[in-house]
């Protein structure tokens, strides 16, 4: 056994110069650690060091060949390489010093984790082996030991010991008697000496997944051979068996990962990473909703509950018991203009659980009327706000001034052999109260379209209207099953905007397209979902948007004229591509359909936004603010339109109307957060009133802290502003939903204002690492590369520091995209200043102000980044607005 103390002399002999060797950090089965500074960048390092034993056995030369091809990898997840050689016989290669813990020792002092800490250290692995795997590099040694876990991030360490061992080995089994791999986690192949490739490290994974949940590995044993064993012959048992709190999702994911054949478990890193990502995505749910336990039917229905669904002889005909309790209404009845109604959320009578359901079914009949021409449906974002709500219909008819509720109860009742859908509906005229009309159904649920159609068309024929022809009763699909997989995707997908909720969503679409390839509603859907995820960055890539695409062709090849499918085709013009007439002139089809569909016109004024401030016309901007702001008519709480309405109107300079567009989001919906961010944003672009702000941000931090934590980076800048500068706040902003771009950037320029070099050098270094990655796989994303430029910039890498920033400026799409390439031409300007290139900065800093953005000459006068440009008398100049 190697001497710690002697191999530490020894380097310090060879590498003293270089590296000042301070302590031994661990020791394993192949390599010893030990903690240095690296002398030439005064940075933290660890040096890695081959036993010498087994260094002798391999080919120094061929060894430090393969640890040039893992040092290619640059990924957030994955500990980097900086340095490698031979010294006094020994060979070593130099890494970051990660302040934090393994995973293993993590697990040893709580040896069960929690659910969601657990799936989220998993799918952070799950990506970084992903992306080696598709350059080419397996792990082949993933273990609790070599994931470090640092500011609540999962690291990959030692990609390069396994992989440059068994290069330069030609048995898995070195002469030394080492193995490359662990037992614990070795997969079957690997375990008897097969050949591999990535679905051996997915196994290790499972086996690490597994162990995080149930507190041990899937195989233990009095011996290494006991344990091999088990690994290439005994299946594993489910992890739920250990630890029963477990739902059926997370357990199915992770015994799809142990499966014994290769070919059986998930064929990327990437898929089980979004599999556990949605099997989270129900743990959020069953631990934050209502206080409930999803059960798997949430998941994926079983057996029984698939019986239920498509069990039971077809209705002929629809049995309608409607009791008129008035005459009905002919015509208007004397009103002038439209007649407007809203929806109200169904009132799900039946197991919590069918909550998603009586959303859904709401949804579904607000649709229907959306296609009755003279009647104007308010939307369901406003509608929203009275589910549970004790308030009367005069009351909801003032706050939403509409004529008319349609309310109802909903249950989903399930009996042996059949299952049955019950909804009693009523249409209230909100003046005095009354129902003017009643219909009760109590029907096979595969009548639940024809239910639908049939509340749909007796509201429209109370009011004297009728439905357009593509809203009477249409059959989405005919597997039920399907459905129900549909209902529950529109649930997520109608939650917060998030990765873990479109996600889940996703893999719900695509289940109810694998229980119906017909169902063309549900292809449409899945379509603008990923559109969607591109847009907000969630998974900004070609394939992606190439999903989009062959999701919305299904559509148009099995419903051409349906509304979804013109919505699909729009959101994958708008979004992929900022083609806005293409978007629009599908959108316009869609609308003809349902000409009161607020979404649908929302949609349409989204992109007119767009085309007007690509022109830079404030008239033209302001005059789509006012058509946003008109949209209120339909959707008169809708906080989403008017936070929108009022960033146009900022965008226009128009600061007394973004000013009431909020105050009205901040009195009918007090309970969100982004009324309260905006308002602190207006106010400081306005007048620089750092106290005013201070009040809208205080309020949303006392009120909603764990919303604050995941929305937060879109006002990084505003919370720099207010000093003091964020502070532990951007520390705890989420790793879901956040950027890591913008978090990385936050950080690292809140330690340089601070005057915190070392670590604001650690943060610049992280995002180098990051934006690197990124814009290797998406070279003309200009985004990746402004980004890249502020990294090296802050690192002091002047030369590829402009180098990227005006690859960033030069791909901006300022013709479609002027917001983007404003903030392109920020972080440019941040660049240059940070490089000593002052005039530079001032220079970019100057053609921002002339641009029409959210941001004011107020910004650059607060903000403490840009203290150094104080001095200079063109930005004294830019800041006093001559």
């Amino acid at each position: 056994m190697s001497d710690p103390g002697k191999i530490q002399a020894r380097l310090h002999a060879s590498l003293g110069e270089t590296y000042a060797i301070t302590r031994l950090i661990g020791v394993g089965g192949m390599a010893m650690v030990f903690q240095a500074v690296d002398m030439k960048h005064t940075r933290q390092v660890a040096i890695k060091v081959l036993r010498p034993e087994l260094a002798q056995s391999l080919g120094a030369e061929r060894f430090l060949h393969e640890i040039q091809i893992v040092a290619q990898l640059q990924h957030p997840h994955i500990l980097p390489l900086y340095d490698s050689g031979e010294a006094d016989g020994l060979l070593y290669f130099v890494m970051p010093y990660v302040e934090g813990e393994t995973l293993k020792d993590k697990m040893v002092r709580e040896r069960q984790l929690e659910f969601r800490d657990a799936l989220h250290i998993a799918g952070q692995v799950a990506s970084a082996l992903n992306y080696a795997h598709d350059r080419g590099v397996l792990h082949r040694d993933i273990k609790p030991e070599n994931v470090l876990i640092s500011g609540g991030e999962a690291i990959v360490a030692d990609f390069g010991v396994a992989r440059a061992v068994t290069a330069a080995s030609d048995d898995r089994f070195t002469d030394t008697g080492l193995a490359v791999g662990t037992p614990a986690y070795m997969s079957p192949e690997q375990a008897s000496g097969g050949a591999i490739d990535g679905r051996a490290d997915i196994y290790s994974l499972g086996c690490l997944v597994y162990e995080t949940l149930a507190g041990q590995p899937p195989f233990t044993g009095p011996s290494v051979e006991s344990v091999v064993n088990q690994h290439v012959n005994t299946p594993a048992p489910s992890v739920a068996q250990i630890r029963r709190e477990i739902p059926p999702p997370v357990a199915k994911a992770v015994a799809r990962a142990l499966a014994k054949t290769p070919a059986d478990r998930f064929a990327t890193a990437a898929e089980f990473g979004d599999s556990l990502q949605f099997a989270e995505a129900h743990v959020r749910l069953s631990t934050s909703h209502s206080g409930f336990e999803i059960p798997e039917t949430t998941a994926q229905p079983t057996e029984s509950r698939t019986k239920w669904l498509v069990g039971g002889a077809v209705a002929v005909l629809l049995v309608i018991a409607a009791v008129l309790t008035f005459p009905r209404m002919g015509g208007n009845a004397g009103l002038a203009g439209p007649i407007r109604l809203t929806v109200l959320p169904f009132q799900n009578i039946g197991a919590a659980e069918d909550e998603y359901f009586a959303d859904g079914i709401t949804d579904e009949v607000t649709t229907r009327l959306a296609g009755v021409e003279g009647l104007n449906i308010i939307g369901r974002q406003s509608a929203a706000h009275y589910k549970a709500s004790d308030k009367t219909a005069q009351q909801i008819g003032q706050e939403l001034n509409v004529q008319y509720l349609l309310s109802a109860t909903i249950s989903w009742a399930k009996q042996e052999g059949t299952s049955r859908v019950r909804v009693r509906s009523q249409l209230i005229r909100t003046s005095d109260a009354v129902s003017i009309w009643a219909g009760v159904y109590d029907e096979d649920l595969n009548e639940v379209f024809a239910v639908q159609a049939a509340i749909a068309d007796s509201v429209a024929q109370q009011l004297g209207l009728a439905l357009l022809d593509g809203s009477r009763a249409q059959r989405s699909t005919d597997n039920l099953e399907a459905y129900d997989y549909y209902l529950q995707a529109m649930d997520y997908y109608n939650r917060p905007v998030s990765r873990e909720n479109f996600r889940a969503s996703a893999n719900l679409y695509e289940l109810a397209l694998a229980a119906d390839p017909n169902f063309a509603v549900a292809a449409a859907r899945l379509s603008t979902l990923h559109s969607r995820m591109y847009w907000f960055s969630f998974d900004r890539t070609a394939a992606r948007l190439e999903q989009a695409r062959i999701a919305a062709d299904l559509a148009t090849a099995l419903a051409p004229d349906l509304p979804e499918t013109h919505i699909a085709h729009g959101e994958y013009h708008y979004r992929g591509y900022l083609e806005f007439e293409r978007a629009i002139e599908e959108f316009e089809r869609a609308s003809a359909a349902r000409p009161n569909d607020s979404e649908i016109l929302f949609d349409i004024a989204l992109v007119e936004r767009r085309q007007a401030f690509a022109s830079r016309d404030r008239a033209r901007i302001l005059a789509s603010a006012q058509q946003i702001a008109r949209l209120s008519e339909l959707e008169p709480r809708n906080t989403t339109n008017a936070v929108q309405a009022a960033i146009s109107f900022l965008v226009a300079k128009e600061f007394n109307e973004a000013a009431q567009q909020l105050a009205r989001a901040r009195a009918f919906a007090p309970d969100e957060l982004r009324p309260h961010f905006w308002s602190a944003q207006l106010v400081l672009s306005q007048s620089g009133d750092t106290v005013a702000a201070r009040r809208h941000l205080d309020v949303a931090t006392r009120l909603f802290p764990e919303e604050l934590d995941a929305q937060a980076w879109w006002h990084v800048a505003l919370l720099r502003t207010l000093r003091p500068p964020i502070g532990e706040l951007v520390e705890r902003l989420s790793h879901v939903n956040i950027d890591p771009l913008v978090r990385l950037s936050s950080l690292a320029i809140q330690h340089r204002v601070e005057d915190n070099p070392d670590a604001a050098i650690i943060y610049f270094d992280s995002l180098r690492v990051a934006t690197t990655a990124l814009a290797a796989g998406q070279p003309d994303e200009a985004v990746y590369h402004g980004f890249a430029g502020l990294a090296f910039a802050g690192l002091g890498r002047t030369t590829e520091a402009v180098a990227r920033s005006e690859r960033a400026l030069r791909l901006a799409r300022i013709d479609t995209d002027l917001l983007t390439a404003a903030d392109m031409i920020v972080l440019a300007a941040a660049s240059a200043m940070m490089t000593g290139r002052t005039d530079d900065a001032v220079s970019l800093l100057v053609d921002w102000a002339a641009l029409p953005t959210w941001g004011t000459v107020e910004w650059l006068r607060l903000d403490p980044l840009w203290d150094p440009l104080h001095s200079n008398p063109r930005f004294q100049q830019l800041v006093a607005g001559n």
